[in-house]
């Protein structure tokens, strides 16, 4: 396998779906490919084992493929980032994967939040949610090494195109008006 990842395929109890891939980024964190209520997701979870029985826990977050794609659009700009915080430079990524689902980094925290988000009537603002995971950046890179290999796993992606590429987002209005880039509505 390439990029020295484990990959196994599994069989999920719950639904008598099978894993395309399990792809581990360390400290018993995965990538797996999975359909789930007939989509097909990329997880990156956490999982535990208990009695030799190995179990994905709620830590993590379930991309859809356009947020996968969006990810890998956004891994210069997180590489970026991770430079200039080692050089002691004070910045700041907020990055939108796609339906309240951001990448987010800061020079409080050394590696990459992956994170679903909720709108705060009140702030009129989007906050972090409990729902996702932080990644060391240990486990960023060989995440990036999953970006090379999901295709094998997952051909789909091969056709999948970011949201904002699409013919109905060749405009302002476009954008404003699809629910996977602006989920909370137009809000000045």
């Amino acid at each position: 396998m390439a990029s020295g990842h484990s990959s196994s395929t599994t069989q999920c109890p719950e639904q008598g779906e099978r894993s395309r891939c399990q792809l581990e980024i360390g400290q018993n964190v995965y990538v797996v490919a999975q359909p789930w209520k007939q989509e097909l997701l990329i997880h990156i979870r956490k999982f535990d084992s208990d009695k030799g029985k190995t179990f994905p826990t709620k830590q993590g977050i379930a991309l859809n493929l356009k947020q996968w794609v969006e990810l890998c659009g956004c891994k210069s700009q997180i590489d970026e980032t991770i430079s200039a915080l080692k050089q002691g430079k004070d910045e700041t990524l907020v990055k939108h994967l796609g339906a309240n689902v951001h990448a987010s980094m800061d020079k409080n925290f050394t590696g990459v939040d992956l994170r679903q988000w909720w709108w705060c009537d009140e702030m009129k603002s989007v906050k972090p949610s409990k729902k996702g995971i932080f990644l060391s950046l240990q486990q960023w890179e060989k995440l990036k090494g999953c970006f090379t290999v999901m295709c094998d796993f997952v051909p789909e992606l091969n056709s999948s195109v970011p949201c904002a590429m699409q013919d109905d987002h060749q405009n302002q209005m476009g954008f404003l008006q699809c629910s996977f880039c602006t989920p909370n509505g137009y809000h000045q």
